[in-house]
């Protein structure tokens, strides 16, 4: 059984998700964009439980430990046995289940959706004008904000995150807007991303423990003239409020991507193309590129500190796997863009090996859940765990069909597809392996 609920610190939490884009073929950004979603208020109770309830049999070895110019490196090999913890196949909570509530239903696959201190449910899907209200059973109550040009109003809703004391944020990538929201929905603050040094299409990751935000931009630069696979380069910034100032945090390798001749610029995401995930909690910064698994922690001015890596090799990519994720691809396409997508997918080579994850969660006590590569998906998800100081506690398995957005105590939170491809927001409990 878990112990009573410990105190409650509330900081920020970002989840970063990686997902090919299956819409428009050599569309702008907004549905290719790789959506990263932040989260808050989770307790202190994780890092109990990962100390409390582990066995012998659920921990390794030991990680390997050594420092390297200051930095220090967290090596692990494969754990003796699963983690301490188990998550229960069957939701407590189904939003999307009431198809006949319209507050339930999403359009956009990419939502924000996040867990509140007391029980509350908040949801935003991608290009809405609301924020969405439930009550812990995931019933509808409210929405937050209207469309609209002004404070507290949204023209395309791009990211929402949840921050110290269950503030909301929300960023609007076309407008550049950031805004803020008492959980009671009372409108806060509101500035713009204005500096000429963000450049290109800038899109938010995560809010720091003080409200500063995380933001990226990939300049137009880095899109070669040259047809064939190249993979952006984005520039990392932290939004501070005032005069809407932007501090450097350094660069990230992001998404693979395919240029066509003639195509002016537009390009596909590369099947099994590598990307870089990140992710906030508190003050630090995280930042893991899928080429492996490893994960580099960051303090504020996105130096590196620690280096937290896994023993596993990247799977093969077979003839089956390209074949379905490219089908697949083309499916979404439709009659319109199908065909056009086949071109682009099948003009190149497609990569040896798939990427070693897919999916980064860091916890407010600084634990780390790394989803495995999954795609095209066969079974459930695995998902490594390490601890706050990078060691590796062992594996846990998601339900079938089910992308994790958050880590709560006793809880986690994501999205699932039904039968008919409608999305719904589940909570599904966390615990304590016997």
């Amino acid at each position: 059984m878990l112990s009573p609920r410990p105190p409650r610190l509330r900081v920020s939490l970002l989840i970063v998700r990686h997902r090919p884009s299956g819409g428009v073929a050599g569309s702008l950004g907004f549905e290719e964009t790789i959506v990263k979603l932040e989260f808050a208020s989770l307790v202190m109770g994780l890092s109990a439980l990962l100390a409390a309830c582990g066995t012998a049999a659920s921990r390794n070895a030991g990680p390997r430990v050594r420092d390297s110019a200051g930095i220090q490196i967290v090596e692990n090999d494969a754990p003796s046995g699963p983690a301490p913890f188990t998550i229960d196949s069957l939701p407590d909570v189904d939003i999307g289940r009431d198809t006949a509530d319209q507050h339930q239903l999403f359009v956009s696959n990419l939502v924000s959706a996040h867990v509140l201190t007391d029980g509350r449910v908040v949801a935003a899907g991608w290009a809405t004008k609301e924020i969405r209200v439930f009550d812990s059973t995931g019933t509808f109550l409210r929405t937050i904000g209207r469309e609209g040009a002004g404070p507290g109003e949204f023209e395309v809703l791009g990211w929402m995150y949840v921050g110290a004391g269950d503030t909301l944020y929300t960023f609007e990538p076309s407008a550049r807007r950031v805004q803020a929201f008492a959980s009671d929905g009372t409108f806060l603050r509101f500035g713009i991303v204005t500096s000429p040094r963000i450049g290109g299409f800038p899109y938010s990751q995560g809010v720091f423990a003080n409200g500063s935000l995380l933001m990226a931009a990939q300049p137009p630069s880095s899109v070669p003239r040259s047809p064939g696979v190249f993979r952006k380069v984005a520039n990392l910034y932290r939004y501070r409020w005032s005069g809407g100032d932007l501090d450097s945090l350094g660069t990230a390798q992001m998404e693979e991507r395919i240029l066509e001749p003639g195509k002016n610029g537009l390009t596909e995401y590369l099947p099994f193309g590598r990307t870089t995930l990140l992710a906030v909690a508190g003050s630090r910064m995280y930042v893991a590129p899928t080429d492996n698994f490893e994960v580099s922690v960051r303090n504020a001015e996105g130096l590196p500190i620690r280096l937290i890596r896994r023993s596993i090799e990247n799977q093969p990519v077979t003839k089956a796997d390209g074949d379905a994720v490219i089908a697949a691809r083309v499916k979404m396409g439709g009659a319109v863009y199908g065909e056009q997508i086949r071109r682009s997918l099948t003009s190149v080579s497609l990569p040896s090996t798939k990427p070693a994850c897919q999916n980064l969660v860091v916890t407010a006590d600084g634990s780390i859940w790394v989803e495995h590569y999954n795609e095209p998906a066969r079974g459930p998800t695995v998902v490594s765990v390490f601890d706050s100081t990078g060691a590796l506690r062992g594996e846990v398995s998601l339900p079938v069909g089910f992308s994790l957005l958050q880590v709560g105590n006793g809880f986690v939170l994501g999205t699932w597809k039904d039968g008919d491809d409608a999305l719904h927001i589940r909570r599904h409990r966390l615990r304590a392996r016997l």
